[in-house]
């Protein structure tokens, strides 16, 4: 059968191009030097040449180095980008191996995070509000001591009214032009960080799968345990690529993706 020498896929008999880079198709791919891409011990290692096996990753190799009394774990070049996104699903596993069967993740979201988009609007709204109300109440206060239009109180009380009313306009003038320039500070903020998410969550889709996720999860766990595994393992996949975020920022996007892999398809 015919090969792309360059995007290693196979083709039927009498394809000659292949139809994505359209290089001339070979009978046979050169065979290629395999990569080391785990020196562990023996039960790490080996649960990750079952994880890559299972994945039909194509001439893994387990072997054992006598000098560093070590096994190496190795695939072709072509695969190693492919085994090194099923290393993370190996780490989250074996950082949970220690867990108690069935038992439930014990640390829960330590705040409610907050878009910067959301706190933007959020600002925006208030300061309208205040400099309408504000803007409003002056106008009336004018009105009053203009006596065009008298507040409905006796002529004692009224001067002192109009005294008060005036100061708490002027308050919420001054809160919502505060608030003002913070949603304009925020702005930015905001900007950056829906880049950032956008980045984020098309690179996940385009490199994950649900399968991926689940690949060392056991299938009669809680839907409740594998919940939380999956909600780690998402976690740890995002932090190899992109560090530590803040951890409630995480908790929302982790919340959205999750929706996508698992509650959208069904």
């Amino acid at each position: 059968m015919p090969w792309c020498p360059n995007c290693k896929n196979e083709y039927r008999k009498g394809i000659l191009v292949c139809s994505d880079c359209g290089a001339a198709l070979v009978e046979e791919l050169p065979e290629e030097d395999n990569k080391v891409i785990m020196i562990a011990r023996k039960e790490e290692a080996k649960n990750y040449y079952d994880l890559l096996k299972k994945f039909e990753i194509e001439r893994v190799m387990l072997d054992y180095n006598e000098e560093s009394e070590l096994y190496h774990v190795s695939v072709p070049e072509s695969q190693v980008e492919k085994a090194k996104k099923l290393a993370i699903i190996q780490k989250v596993n074996l950082k949970e191996e220690n867990e108690k069967p069935g038992e439930l993740p014990q640390e829960l979201p330590q705040h409610v995070y907050v878009h910067h988009s959301e706190r933007h609007q959020e600002l925006l709204s208030s300061a309208y509000s205040l400099l309408i109300v504000g803007v409003i109440g002056l106008i009336v206060v004018l009105l009053s001591v203009l006596k065009i239009i008298p507040l409905p109180f006796p002529e004692v009380t009224n001067y002192m009214m109009e005294i008060t009313v005036g100061v708490l306009c002027i308050i919420f003038v001054i809160v919502g032009v505060y608030c003002l320039k913070s949603a304009r500070s925020v702005e930015k903020l905001a900007k950056e960080e829906d880049k950032l998410t956008s980045e984020i969550t098309q690179w996940f889709k385009k490199s994950f799968d649900n399968f991926v996720i689940d690949a060392d999860i056991e299938e009669n766990l809680p839907e409740e345990v594998k919940y939380f595994k999956r909600c780690e393992a998402m976690k740890q996949i995002i932090r190899h690529s992109y560090g530590n975020l803040d951890e409630g920022y995480l908790d929302r996007l982790i919340e959205e993706l999750y929706q996508y892999l698992y509650e959208d398809i069904n």
